[in-house]
């Protein structure tokens, strides 16, 4: 809901960029696991435009769409989320 409510269309990043959904300050090491994505992903020259809900704030819910996709760590916090940037925004 708060994705929904937030995000607004808005231009992509200059370089390749992504959003990692669904990990929660909550979860098992999920900072762990969002630390490694990230790790990877710089590592393949693509950056992380959000990590959502883990420390993220509105302004970075507002931004969302810029990123060029998703990667859904826990569909079970993130799903709703990143179906409905697909949807709305073309984020595969």
């Amino acid at each position: 809901a708060l994705t929904r409510a937030l995000a607004r269309p808005c231009e992509r990043t200059e370089q390749v960029s992504c959003n990692i959904l669904g990990a929660t300050a909550l979860g098992f090491r999920h900072r762990d696991d969002v630390q490694e994505i990230t790790g990877l992903l710089e590592q393949m020259g693509i950056a992380v435009n959000v990590a959502a809900p883990l420390n993220a704030a509105p302004a970075d819910l507002a931004r969302l769409p810029a990123a060029h996709f998703n990667v859904l760590l826990y569909p079970e916090t993130g799903e709703g989320a990143a179906r409905w940037l697909e949807k709305s925004h073309a984020q595969p």
